[in-house]
């Protein structure tokens, strides 16, 4: 189970990074310039790093405190767009390390070492190598289509042994939907033209995420700058359990606050984020168990996550 709390907790950060994303969208250099950012990727191959730094304390009678490093090296490939615009987006994870303290006890994976992990979350890293995730997003960061995200769970689960009845579980809220939707908040456009010095939201209603449910997550955002054809932009969320009920299968979790705040710049010619620096502080409840066996854990999380995007 610790594995699956592991990854839930790299998830919750990955949707909120990825709905921080979702705001740098115009920009101006001048106060009465407004500039309609739209997604312009240039056609070639890209390298993506994603690094997280996670701190997590349980409480209650198993309390705990743990610390998770992780970092994904992915080959992002951009392809020509159609008449309408529209672009497909091959991300392959090409490199996964990870690093998780809990107590005196430290777990280590690094798949560039070629070696095969012997533990639960090394397996589940390892199952991710080589696998390719391809998304189709329009120039107004629609999301029409997203193929590869079951393919990859299924190889992670299957890889680190997660029982068949379990897996399909736990397969079906780590899915395409999921992921999706995760795209979805990344490629979203404020639908009006901002200059420098404006504010707006957005909040995304339902995005379901694993062994929680319906979520819903409002965002702000302000654009701080414009120098040399690039934006920076602030950024503030909180994302919460939206519904009563969670996936079935495993533990439960409710969130009862997740805040992200952070900084990006975004190159405006292209739409592409250049880097993007985001904090997440989430206030969680574990449920495991059922019947008298029932018990609710208190979880408190600290992370960070530092992404850059470069051209080959």
């Amino acid at each position: 189970m610790r594995a699956i709390r592991w990854m839930l907790c790299g998830v919750l950060a990955m949707a909120v990074t990825a709905g921080a994303w979702a705001q740098e969208d115009k920009a101006a250099e001048k106060a009465p310039e407004k500039i309609d950012l739209k997604i312009n990727y240039e056609p070639g191959s890209y390298v993506v790093t994603k690094n997280v730094t996670m701190n997590v304390e349980r409480g209650g009678e198993q309390a705990a405190k743990s610390q998770i490093q992780s970092q994904m090296i992915m080959d992002m490939v951009v392809g020509k767009p159609d008449a309408s615009g529209n672009r497909e987006l091959d991300v392959t994870y090409r490199e996964v390390r990870f690093e998780r303290k809990d107590g005196e006890q430290t777990e280590k994976f690094d798949s560039a070492e070629g070696k095969h992990s012997e533990l639960p979350m090394g397996k589940m890293f390892e199952g991710m190598v080589g696998k390719k995730i391809t998304v189709t997003v329009d120039p107004h960061g629609k999301v029409s289509q997203i193929k590869g995200v079951d393919e990859m769970v299924a190889a992670m689960l299957k890889n680190a042994g997660v029982e068949a009845d379990r897996a399909a579980a736990i397969k079906e809220s780590f899915g395409d939907r999921m992921v999706k939707e995760t795209f979805a908040q990344m490629f979203a456009m404020p639908g009006k033209p901002v200059g420098k010095g404006d504010t707006w939201e957005s909040t995304d209603k339902d995005v379901v995420l694993p062994l929680v449910g319906a979520t819903q997550f409002k965002q702000t955002a302000t654009l701080k700058d414009i120098k040399d054809g690039v934006a920076t932009i602030a950024i503030t969320g909180t994302l919460h359990s939206a519904g009563a009920e969670t996936p079935a299968g495993g533990p439960a979790v409710k969130v009862n606050s997740l805040d992200v705040s952070g900084t990006m710049t975004m190159d405006i010619a292209t739409g592409m984020v250049k880097h993007a620096d985001v904090t997440q502080k989430g206030d969680l409840t574990l449920t495991t168990g059922e019947g008298e066996a029932k018990k609710e854990h208190k979880i408190t999380l600290n992370g960070r996550t530092i992404t850059t995007v470069e051209k080959k």
